[in-house]
């Protein structure tokens, strides 16, 4: 998880993850910004991103995805 210069949001992203049941080791927080990483010759990945079309997913596919002791989540039934 990285920050452009100045967002102060980065750590509190990286704990929703954590805190969401990410495998944490999957899970980085970039000390410093993008801007000081390409500046120390860090990879970016330039080029069009592939955003997948959200009304293409096919909601009856099981998804192979499941987070590891999630904390804080609750289903909409306790939500209600």
């Amino acid at each position: 998880i990285y920050g452009r210069d100045g967002c102060i949001f980065t750590p509190r992203t990286y704990f929703l993850f954590q805190q969401c049941g990410h495998d944490e080791s999957n899970l980085h927080l970039l000390q410093g910004s993008l801007e000081e990483w390409a500046e120390r010759g860090g990879p970016i990945e330039e080029g069009t991103a592939s955003i997948p079309n959200a009304s293409a997913t096919d909601l009856n596919k099981s998804a192979t995805y499941k987070a590891r002791d999630p904390r804080n989540v609750v289903d909409m039934e306790r939500m209600m």
